[in-house]
Order: structure tokens, then sequence, then C-alpha cells
């Protein structure tokens, strides 16, 4: 009967395994196959089953074709869950590393040694083929193409071994189908489908989705992430607290001229500013030939009027007088940040301004650091400095990268909104999911790596403990119960071991 309720598993594996292609379904099929059979011939040899050296293992093939079936729930349940993230109202991103090498030594140059791999996101109004990476081949299915000939061969080999020493074929027969057992741990599919369950339950919690175990691998050596500004520093992150403006300007029509800088630059003061205007887009202003100089600011033109916005550096070096130094360190002494703003060619205000670490995106960039994952910052925003990112978030400076001006167009390139996107990682394009996603997918493979380790160790253990009874006992000590046993011992080490690697 149970081979009945899992004739659909057992069909496919077993037809893979006749084209030679075998998948993760291959194994538990030969057992179960072979233990049917050999219930088949024990129905007429009844006086066979009383031997000491006999033994009936169906009850182990269920178990296994249990386990299979639980994990195969698991798989479902996975995708359910993924399925609700990607068919929510939320804003969809698609994770894509960066294929151009030479984008990429660029992008990560003095910050990452090896060869990079650069990890983006894209918002895609559309994601597709979420059902090829959901259903896709994994571990277990490319462990299978030689653990079956493995299996069949040991099968073959200990059988011969067993009715040599025994001259009984029934014994034969019985260590056959207990090297089948073997091979079919009831752990297999969960070595996979565990960390793959943890990850998606953990970070679908924040936007983030996880379809499939093999295309993560791609992922795994991921050194690099590219954001903007933005995503370190959202919502309050960045906060003023005072302007001081200088005799003889204007200051509401300049305030309005640099709120449409901002706005149209993607200053992460565009939150500050929009507080000033109210959030009227009605009142800013056409910006004209805007342009980001390294490290120092933002110039453009509005009504034909320049406008400077950025670091004292940016004032001295298109001429404008700026206050003292003296002037200067009494308000950095206090913590702000100063941003300085120029009308047509004169200091109308300095803003005081302070950066804040969101708990959240802190604890993602320590994670980050603790996976090797840099982060490569576009920021058209003087104050951000590699020096301030690593204060406001207690990083080493070296974490972090600013993208020169040359190299944003090839990051809006990158970041660019497509109509279609497909990739095995998503996130609703917040830096927590994001994040969170990038150092599931790069420790998953830890994680897999480690599940399949404790089933090779049980399949080769178990094979030696065999080969043992086979030349010492004739199997008459490999009773159901003491292979069942065994088999659930691992299938224990495989739930509690991973889970004492962090996703």
């Amino acid at each position: 009967s149970s081979m009945v309720v899992c004739c659909s598993s057992l069909g496919e594996g077993l037809l893979s395994a006749v084209r030679l292609h075998p998948n993760r379904d291959s194994l538990v099929s030969l057992a179960a196959l072979f233990s049917l059979v050999q219930m088949v011939v024990s129905f007429f040899r009844i006086e066979a089953v009383t031997a000491p050296s006999v033994h009936l293992y169906g009850l182990v093939v269920i178990g296994a074709l249990l386990c299979n079936s639980f994990a195969k729930y698991f798989a479902i349940n996975r995708m359910i869950l993924n399925f609700r993230m990607v068919s929510s109202g939320y804003d969809k991103y698609v994770t894509t590393l960066v294929e151009d090498e030479s984008v990429a030594l660029e992008l990560t140059r003095g910050v990452v040694s090896d060869i990079p791999t650069v990890a983006v996101q894209q918002k895609a109004d559309f994601v597709t083929d979420f059902i090829g990476y959901s259903i896709d081949t994994d571990a277990t299915d490319e462990y299978a193409k030689y653990l079956t000939p493995l299996a069949v061969g040991f099968t073959i080999l200990l059988g011969a071994v067993s009715f040599f020493m025994t001259r009984n074929a029934d014994t034969a027969l019985t260590t056959a189908a207990a090297v089948l057992c073997v091979f079919s741990p009831l752990s297999y599919l969960f070595s996979v489908c565990l960390p793959m369950s943890r990850a998606v339950r953990k970070y679908s919690k924040h936007g983030g989705v996880i379809l499939s175990p093999s295309e993560v691998d791609d992922f795994c050596y991921t050194n690099a992430a590219a954001v903007s500004a933005h995503d370190l520093f959202p919502g309050n992150a960045v906060k003023l607290y005072g302007i001081k403006t200088f005799a003889g300007q204007r200051i509401d029509e300049a305030l309005m001229d640099a709120a449409s800088v901002i706005e149209a630059s993607g200053s992460v003061l565009a939150n500050v500013f929009r507080q000033i205007t109210g959030g009227d887009s009605k009142l800013l202003r056409p910006v004209d030939t805007l342009v980001y100089e390294d490290g120092m600011g933002i110039s453009a033109w509005v009504d034909n009027k320049r406008v400077l916005i950025g670091s004292r550096d940016l004032m001295v070096n298109h001429g404008i007088s700026v206050p003292s130094r003296d002037y200067e360190e009494r308000y950095l002494n206090e913590g702000h940040d100063l941003i300085y703003l120029s009308t047509s060619g004169e200091l109308t205000a300095v803003f005081l301004t302070k950066f804040f670490a969101a708990p959240e995106v802190k604890a993602c960039i320590r994670r980050l650091e603790d996976n090797g994952i840099h982060l490569i910052v576009k920021s058209v925003d003087a104050v951000i400095t590699q020096q301030k990112l690593a204060e406001v978030f207690d990083e080493d400076p070296s974490f972090f990268k600013i993208l020169p001006a040359r190299l944003h167009a090839a990051y809006d390139a990158l970041t660019a909104p497509v109509e279609r996107g497909a990739s095995s990682v998503l996130s609703n394009g917040s830096f927590h999911s994001f994040a969170g996603s990038l150092i599931a997918a790069k420790r998953m493979k830890g994680a897999i790596l480690l599940g399949s380790i404790i089933q090779f160790a049980a399949i080769g253990l178990g094979v030696l403990m065999l080969i043992a009874l086979t030349l010492v006992s004739g199997m008459s000590e490999m009773k159901v119960l003491s292979l069942l046993i065994y088999e659930v011992v691992w299938l224990a080490a495989t739930f509690l071991i991973p889970r004492l690697k962090t996703l």
C-alpha cells in the first residue's frame, strides 16, 4: 500500500534509473522494488522467513517512503510560502550577479582582492520562471547519479558474497535488500529541504525569497553587494538639526532651489527636504546639468542659477567664500555633519545634519561583514564617506567603497527596472531582505554540504557494517529493528547538526 501511495515518485525514480539518469527518488525506488520482490519470494518460501539470517526490511522501506513524502511536503509548503511573497502586492526585486567581469572589477577595485562576484537587485514588474526554479534539481539529484550505480554494484557484490559463503539464496536476498536500504537513508532528502525551509521561513518575514537550492550555488561566492545610500539610510535615518543662514540671502528661495536639486539627484537628504516643502512636488523647479563631483557634492543649474550642495571643499573648489575652520569645528564637535548650500556664487546656508544607523540595517551590515560580503555604495552626498559609514555602522572603513561618479552610469544600468525578471533569489527591495537573502544563499551551501556529509557517513558506515556482518554472522545480527534504529539515529543527526549552522 505504501508503494501504491508513492507510485508517482517510485515510477519516476525507477524510470530515471533505467534510463541511466537517476534522480533523488531512484535510490528509495530500487530499495522498495527489491523489498517487494523479496517479500513475494518469501511468501512462497514461508519456512525461509524463520531462519535467523533472513529478514524482511519492508518496515525500513516504509519509513524511507514516509520520510521522502514528508520532505516533499516541506518543499511544497516552501513553494506556497514563496508564491505568497511573489504574488503579493509588494514590490518585487530580482537579485542578479554582475556578469561583465570588467565592470565587476571596476566596482570592487580597492575593496575585493579575490575574483569579484557582485550582487545587485533590479525591480521587476513581473517575476518569471517561478515553477522552474522551485522544482529545479538539487544536490540530492546530483549525488544520486553516483550513489545509484554504487548501490547496485554493492548490492550485487555483497549479495553474491553472501550466497557464496552461506549457499543460501534467502540470506543473499536479505543482504542485498539491506544494502539498498542503507543506500536510501531516511534522511536523504532532508539534507537539502531542511536548510531551504529554514531559510525561507526566516527571510520571508522580511520580504526575502529563495527558490532554488541549486541556483543559489551561484551566490555562495558573492563577495560584494552594490547598493545605494538610500538602502543604508532609510526613512528617518538622516535628520536635520538646524539651518544656519548668511546675511543678505533669501533663504526661502534658496531652500526651494536646494530641494529641487536634492530631489533630482537622488540624495539621501530628499526625505529631509520633503519635510521642508511639505511634500508638495509642485513647488520643485526644473533642474539642469546636474553633476556629482567625487567626494565633494552636487552642482546644478536651477532657473539660470548655479546651485552647489556639498562639502566645504566643493565651495572652495568653485571659489565660494566659506566660514573659518573654527566655525566648522564648533558644530562638528557636537556630532553634526555640515552640508553647505550656495546659490549664484554666494554661500546661502549650512545644514546641520546627523546620520543614524537603523538597527536592522546595522545588524545586516554586521552579518554581511561576517560572511565576507563588502558593500559598494552609490552616493551623491559628500558627507557619506567610507569613514562616515564606518563610524555610523561601527565597521572597518575597508568594508565599504563609495562609487566614483564615473561608475554611476554602470550601477544605474545594472539596477535599472525590468519588465520581466527571473532569479532564484528575490526580495521586496529593502536592504534587510536583499542582504538577508544573500547571506542565506551563501550560508545555505555550507548547511547543505554538512547535511550531505551526514548522508555519506550514514551510507559509508552502513556499508562497512554490512560487509562485516556478511563476512562474520551472515546477516543474523542485522535485524529489522536494528537497521531501523540505525537509520533513525542518522535522521536525528540530519535534523539537529545542520541547525548548529545559522542561516
